[in-house]
């Protein structure tokens, strides 16, 4: 996940719109990122990032909208 430091607004001005969903640290188990998928023989574009918490954990979205499990 971005750190403060690493992270930048879209244009000089406005403000970081993106926050870490969680309140909690997580555990990251799968990245951003191109990946090789063997059951479908292909490359794949995984484009989110998955976190592991403990259930009951709350969950924000990073940007206006909805959470969806």
């Amino acid at each position: 996940m971005l750190k403060p430091d690493q992270a930048w607004p879209l244009r000089p001005g406005d403000p970081l719109r993106l926050v870490y969903p969680l309140a909690v640290p997580a555990t990251e188990v799968d990245l951003y990122g191109w990946r090789y998928s063997e059951s479908r023989q292909a490359w794949r574009m995984h484009a989110g990032q998955d976190l592991v918490v403990a259930e009951g954990t709350s969950v924000l979205a990073m940007l206006p909208g909805h959470v969806v499990l």
